[in-house]
C-alpha cells in the first residue's frame, strides 16, 4: 500500500489517521488497529 497522503486528527475518544491510496479512503485506527476501506 502506498501512502499518498496522511492526515492525523486529534481530539477525539481515539486518534485516528485517514490515508488516501490511489483515491481509496482508508481509516486506520490507532488504538484498535483496525482498517476500514471505503
Amino acid at each position: 500500500m502506498v501512502r499518498i497522503h496522511v492526515k492525523s486528527y486529534r481530539g477525539m475518544s481515539s486518534p485516528y489517521s485517514v490515508i488516501t491510496t490511489k483515491g481509496r479512503w482508508v481509516l486506520v485506527l490507532e488504538n484498535d488497529g483496525l482498517w476500514v476501506r471505503a
